[in-house]
């Protein structure tokens, strides 16, 4: 994958063929866009994927000891919307609108469940542009 040599750059990652991503219309109106995301499924299990950019190079952890700290009081369980989590953590759903997008959306929401994590959703742009709830998302 090709990308910018800063953040923020434009065309910063490219689509499959290294072609750069389309913009989409502000309407969005008779825009099929399954075949762009069963493209970018293909491209990351056919070969590696990367971009130049690596943000983390501009992260730096300062250590701050916690003296007398127990880990063992610490408790990372969360109510979100009446439901009890295990910890402050989000799956996000990666993809759907085709028909391979339902193994992949399953297969994540079944993690979440065990770990005791929200799952979150991705049809809204189905949704608000074409009025759509696809089937791939309901897993």
């Amino acid at each position: 994958m090709v990308g910018s040599p800063g953040p923020f750059g434009e065309n910063e990652c490219m689509g499959a063929g290294g072609a750069p991503d389309p913009v989409d219309p502000p309407s969005g109106a008779g825009i099929d866009l399954s075949h762009r995301k069963a493209e970018h499924v293909k491209l990351v299990l056919d070969r590696p994927v990367e971009t130049r950019y690596r943000y983390w190079g501009d992260v730096e952890l300062i250590h701050h000891a916690l003296p007398g700290f127990d880990f063992e009081e610490v408790d990372p369980r969360i109510s979100l919307l009446g439901q009890r989590l295990e910890a402050p953590l989000v799956i996000t759903g990666m993809t759907g609108g085709y028909p391979g997008a339902t193994q992949i959306n399953s297969n994540l929401a079944r993690a979440a469940a065990e770990l005791g994590v929200a799952m979150g959703v991705g049809s809204e742009r189905a949704a608000i542009q074409k009025g759509q709830f696809p089937a791939a998302s309901a897993a």
